[in-house]
């Protein structure tokens, strides 16, 4: 554990204050990963979540999380 009290700050207010695990546990809901990969020669306009550069990213965060998914790979998320 890097800290053991985190305080967030939101519009220069402290919005919350607590361990890591309290935080957690009160507002977490679990993990969301963000990632902007380049455009696959195989995938279609519309950056399809079937690419494979995806579909690697997905396998790979499985081994960690196995109930991990693909909730959008759209390249206006990038």
């Amino acid at each position: 554990m890097l800290c053991s009290s985190v305080v967030v700050v939101s519009k220069g207010a402290n919005a919350a204050t607590g361990s890591p695990s309290e935080l957690k546990a009160r507002y977490a809901s679990g993990y969301h990963l963000v990632a902007a990969l380049k455009a696959d020669a195989g995938a279609d306009a519309a950056g399809s979540s079937g690419s494979a550069q995806a579909q690697q990213l997905l396998a790979m965060a499985r081994e960690h999380v196995p109930d991990a998914t693909l909730d959008d790979s759209s390249p206006e998320q990038a």
